[in-house]
């Protein structure tokens, strides 16, 4: 890999499909006005796919180059319900936050999200909402030749050259501040782990909640399963549309569950990626980590019971989306049991993830 400074280009391929291409055409915008402006080449990263994607991620993710390597996200409701979206946020914006260059994250709201706000329970839509995001929703309609379309591609190749310039001032005044004092990185272990412990009552309630409403949905499907059995053909539907209305609020409780497992565990990140860190370098700090380490180890034993079917041997998801082409409750069901599944898929990783760090210290 060369020296120069790197941009993730983070966006919904749909959406480029859908604007022809013009989210694609702003990254490469973007590229050559900052090279004009700063006599500087922006490696654009835009394809996920690509292997070379892959190599500048895992390089960037080990924590070497965070600093001179920004990431922009175009944020649409597409964006925010992609899982393979979500994920490239979470990651990059948690390892920018431990390592103090959180600013390297830059949202570039392209279309309106109805749900974005601070108090969001969406994690990532709550994060955007705070963040100073690059307002694009009136400007993707200007022609690219425009003006005011042009003044904007300057305006953030600007920001992205500044935000790259104090990442890398951060960065420099940490090394500086861990070679005057010896203590200080210990330190930011040590509030990183107090971090974890205040918080890990919630996070243990959330794992505590999602098991109570797992076993509910399951006690539901087993009841009317042995209805079913015992209902004539004839009667079959109605059976199922009175099964269907008795699910949805168990449902949507289990989404708003996974909605927060979901947040709680993307709070918790940044600082667990500071313990763990910390703990490699020095095991002394391990006992420290003891309380987290039995709790990652309760949730994993939900997150796997999770990872069951839950309507005998398929997934509640696919069994509903079976039922959709009915209508109304059956499709509504369907589209919780979807917005669930990716609440509760993207918390997780990050526990499995946190599982297998854990393993792998001494």
């Amino acid at each position: 890999m060369g020296s120069s400074p790197s941009l993730f280009w983070s966006y919904a391929h749909a959406d480029n499909q859908a604007e022809r291409g013009r989210v694609l055409a702003l990254a490469n915008h973007i590229r050559d006005e900052y090279a004009l402006i700063t006599g500087d080449d922006l490696d654009v990263f835009v394809d996920r796919k690509a292997i070379s994607w892959g190599d500048r991620w895992r390089e960037v993710i080990d924590e070497a180059l965070l600093g001179s390597t920004a990431f922009v996200s175009v944020v649409t409701p597409r964006y925010v319900r992609s899982e393979e979206c979500r994920r490239e946020f979470v990651e990059f914006r948690s390892h920018a936050e431990s390592l103090g260059v959180g600013s390297l994250v830059l949202p570039v709201l392209y279309a309106d999200v109805p749900a974005l706000a601070e108090d969001s329970t969406d994690e990532l839509m709550a994060i955007v909402a705070k963040t100073q995001y690059v307002n694009w929703q009136s400007l993707r309609l200007a022609h690219v030749d425009s003006e005011v379309y042009r003044q904007a591609v300057h305006d953030l190749a600007l920001r992205i050259r500044d935000i790259m310039s104090e990442a890398q001032t951060a960065s420099a005044n940490q090394i500086a501040r861990r070679s005057n004092d010896q203590s200080a990185d210990t330190d930011d272990a040590l509030a990183a782990i107090a971090s974890i412990e205040s918080q890990l009552p919630a996070w243990l309630r959330a794992v505590e909640d999602d098991t109570v409403q797992l076993a509910l949905y399951k006690a539901m499907s087993k009841n009317y399963e042995e209805r079913r059995q015992k209902t004539p053909k004839q009667a079959q539907l109605a059976l199922l549309h009175r099964r269907a209305k008795d699910a949805l609020p168990i449902i949507e409780r289990g989404r708003d569950l996974a909605r927060t497992w979901s947040a709680s565990t993307i709070e918790l990140h940044p600082s667990v990626l500071i313990a763990l860190r910390h703990a490699r370098e020095h095991p002394s700090i391990l006992d420290s980590l003891t309380p987290f380490r039995q709790a990652v180890q309760l949730a994993v034993e939900q997150v796997e019971e999770s990872l069951k079917p839950r309507e005998g041997k398929i997934w509640a998801s696919d069994y509903w989306e079976h039922h959709n082409r009915l209508g109304g409750v059956f499709r509504q069901i369907w589209e919780v049991e979807l917005e669930s599944n990716r609440y509760r898929h993207e918390g997780n990783q990050l526990v499995l993830h946190w599982h297998q760090e854990l393993a792998n210290l001494p």
